[in-house]
């Protein structure tokens, strides 16, 4: 029989404290773990780390470092207070587009000579959006990834600001309104809270 293998060192507290030139945050110096048997299920997760699939690289050290920093409640609040942030500048960009393009008559009647401006709009957000969820390099790094849900926005916002100068005008804004107000209020709430 052959001698079960050690497993590998993942928590290595200087592996934890090497700077990444992609991160924009410096790293967060973590306590090792206490030592575990790798069979052994794991009462948090609920499933067992089997030694064979940390052997096969399956499980990586990246896995293991990401799933431990994402557990601080600090770095979790940050996660949710940027993502409400986020989604609340383009809901109010989106109410502002939408506006100008419904009291602005001059706006609204060049969206109705000019249709080629919608097909445009539509073009250009659909593959932006075939982009992002395609090309994960696109999804991941910091500049691009805001830069495509900019246009992204930008092109959503025309295709909303046009709906809603063909259309009852006032049905498409309110919707948009209590939407941007509801978004706003949850991210002051997540801004707030302290659970």
């Amino acid at each position: 029989m052959d001698s079960p293998r050690k497993a590998p060192d993942f928590f290595d507290k200087d592996a934890l404290c090497v700077p990444n030139n992609n991160d924009r945050f410096p790293p967060i110096a973590l306590p090792a773990p206490p030592p575990r048997n790798l069979s052994e299920t794991d009462g948090s997760a609920g499933e067992a780390v089997q030694p064979h699939l940390l052997e096969s690289g399956a499980i990586t050290h990246d896995l293991i470092v990401k799933s431990i920093i994402f557990d601080d409640q600090t770095i979790r609040k940050g996660f949710v207070r940027k993502v409400f942030g986020i989604l609340m500048v383009q809901l109010l960009f989106t109410c502002a587009v939408m506006a100008i393009f419904v009291y602005h008559g001059p706006t609204k009647q060049f969206v109705r000579e000019n249709f080629i401006v919608i097909i445009l709009a539509m073009i250009v957000n659909i593959i932006v959006l075939i982009v992002i969820f395609c090309v994960e390099s696109v999804r991941r790094k910091h500049p691009v990834n805001l830069i495509c849900l900019s246009i992204f926005t930008f092109t959503m916002s025309l295709l909303l600001g046009a709906a809603s100068s063909i259309m009852d005008s006032n049905v498409v804004l309110s919707a948009v309104v209590i939407t941007t107000v509801l978004v706003t209020a949850l991210c002051i709430y997540a801004v707030q809270t302290n659970v």
